[in-house]
């Protein structure tokens, strides 16, 4: 293979890794909104075990996130905050944790303090004998941006693919004969004469 063939393919294969890249960013850019997760996270006591279950069918009730959409003007549908919303129980320390996950920073901090103390009512309210005290609460310390990991993938898929298109392209590309110089040879452009 010569130079000029193998300068070729690198070129190639090098642009169609760029390309992807750049459309795969792009994407991300235009379509992947950033998500701020942020996380609260509070102690529970009963007199009496409880079902962990219990607390995120509290916690994702209608009536909670109902209740929270309404104070925090939050325009999400409820089904959609639902999704936005993870609830997590740890049963050796009797560690809860909530989380919601939205595009804004702030709003993500100010959404989950106000999630917070509407499930610590209605925890309190519902489990007999319950008591709910603050551990962690959200701020800016303990917002975790998803969105990033998720962009990366993105991105790196993108330049995976443009390396295989590359390939592609490279592989079914026709090769190039090129013409012997009659210079070059030794015989005349007949052919039967030897070059004297």
């Amino acid at each position: 293979m010569s130079k000029r063939n193998v300068s070729s393919k690198d070129f190639i294969l090098l642009a169609s890794i760029l390309i992807g890249g750049i459309v795969a960013s792009l994407f991300t850019l235009f379509f992947i909104d950033n998500q701020y997760n942020a996380t609260a996270e509070f102690n529970v006591h009963t007199e009496e075990s409880v079902d962990p279950g219990i607390y995120e069918a509290i916690i994702k009730s209608d009536k909670v996130v109902t209740k929270l959409k309404e104070q925090e003007n939050i325009t999400l549908p409820v089904q959609k905050l639902k999704e936005k919303i993870t609830v997590t129980y740890n049963e050796d320390s009797d560690t809860l944790k909530v989380s919601v996950s939205l595009d804004n920073r702030r709003h993500s901090i100010l959404v989950t303090e106000q999630l917070a103390q509407i499930a610590t009512d209605e925890i309190e309210t519902f489990v007999q004998g319950s008591t709910v005290e603050y551990v962690t609460a959200p701020d800016d310390g303990v917002v975790e941006d998803k969105s990033h990991k998720v962009k990366l993938i993105y991105v790196i898929v993108g330049l995976i693919i443009g390396y295989f298109v590359g390939t592609l392209i490279d592989t079914f590309q026709k090769p190039r004969v090129g013409k012997r110089k009659s210079a070059e040879s030794d015989y005349t452009v007949l052919g039967s004469i030897p070059k004297y």
